[in-house]
Formats: structure tokens, C-alpha cells, sequence
């Protein structure tokens, strides 16, 4: 059962990694929150710019106090620079 968000911050951050770990939408388990006052930051990785802003509304929804640091990034993967034969 979840009572909402902790008060200190150091709980207030695990707690909303939690969340975002668990909504049935972002399921992003490589996203750290740091609290800081006011302010939340997010880093982590994520695979296109669409799932980077879910992830930003999605904590903003959990903490509407926050201010949301969106610094989650987009992983650029290079394409392979030759076909691997399995021959």
C-alpha cells in the first residue's frame, strides 16, 4: 500500500524511482532521482526522446511540488559497420 510521498528527501527520491520503476507506462528501471531542495533531477538513459518526456510527466504527476530536472538522456547507437556472418 502506498501512502504518497515521504517527506525526506533521500526517501522521497528512492520513492519516486519506485514509481516510475512501476507505472505500467514507463517501466524505466535506469532512472536515479535526486532530490535537492525544491528540485528533483532525473539522469538515466533512455532509447528515443518520446520515452526521455514520459518520464519527466510522469515524475512531475508523482511529486507536483517539484520542479522536475529533466537531464535523462537519449542513447545514440551507431549503426554496425559491417554485416556479422554466421556462416
Amino acid at each position: 500500500m502506498d501512502h504518497g510521498p515521504p517527506d525526506s528527501p533521500e526517501y522521497l527520491a528512492g520513492w519516486l524511482a519506485d514509481r516510475l520503476a512501476e507505472d505500467d507506462d514507463v517501466h524505466e528501471l535506469g532512472i536515479t532521482v535526486r532530490v535537492a531542495g525544491e528540485r528533483a533531477f532525473l539522469t538515466g538513459v533512455v532509447g528515443t526522446e518520446e520515452r526521455r518526456d514520459l518520464v519527466g510527466r510522469r515524475a512531475a504527476e508523482h511529486v507536483p511540488a517539484l520542479t522536475i530536472c529533466n537531464e535523462v538522456t537519449v542513447a545514440e547507437y551507431e549503426p554496425p559497420a559491417a554485416l556479422e556472418s554466421l556462416a
